[in-house]
């Protein structure tokens, strides 16, 4: 992208001055993000780009909750992870309230029915997570809280990331 000035054309000028800019394509955006340091929204925008056949996520996908039933190939689990994520401010407050109030008579009944999926019942011992191999797995057979947090319109890049 190029920046241009230009000198005020004289009023019997109605062309005025022409300024020649360089285009960005929609393309080029995750090479920019890699020059400004965002590395794991550049590697995210790269795999939208190249999800195949493109699709657009209607108004049921955006609220659905779970993801299990999304294909794979519309399902990214492995550049953004927790340690990725907790590294932004904005996310804290919304981790801290579910791991401080994970407890709630519905987390609790959820947690329950988890549990009983995998053979538990009072008295016995079950293993929540055993065998889990996936964020979307872990979603579906371990999650018992959420805590939606930011608004659609949030500051939300790489610079805002807490350094270690």
């Amino acid at each position: 992208m190029s920046i241009a000035t230009s000198n005020l054309s004289p009023k019997d000028n109605r062309q005025g001055a022409v300024v020649k800019v360089d285009q960005m394509y929609l393309d080029e955006i995750p090479g920019a993000m890699d020059k400004m340091g965002w590395r794991v929204s550049a590697a995210l925008m790269r795999r939208w780009f190249a999800t195949k056949p493109a699709w657009v996520m209607g108004a049921e996908e955006r609220t659905r909750t779970d993801v299990a039933v999304l294909s794979a190939s519309r399902v990214e689990s492995r550049l953004v992870t927790m340690k990725w994520l907790l590294g932004f401010e904005s996310v804290l407050p919304a981790f801290e309230a579910l791991r401080k109030g994970w407890n709630t008579p519905r987390g609790l009944a959820v947690l329950r029915d988890r549990l009983r999926a995998v053979g538990w019942s009072p008295g016995l011992h079950a293993t929540l997570g055993y065998g889990v191999r996936s964020a979307v797995m872990a979603d579906a057979t371990c999650q018992v809280n959420l805590k939606p947090f930011g608004a659609y319109n949030d500051t939300f890049n790489e610079r805002s990331i807490r350094e270690p």
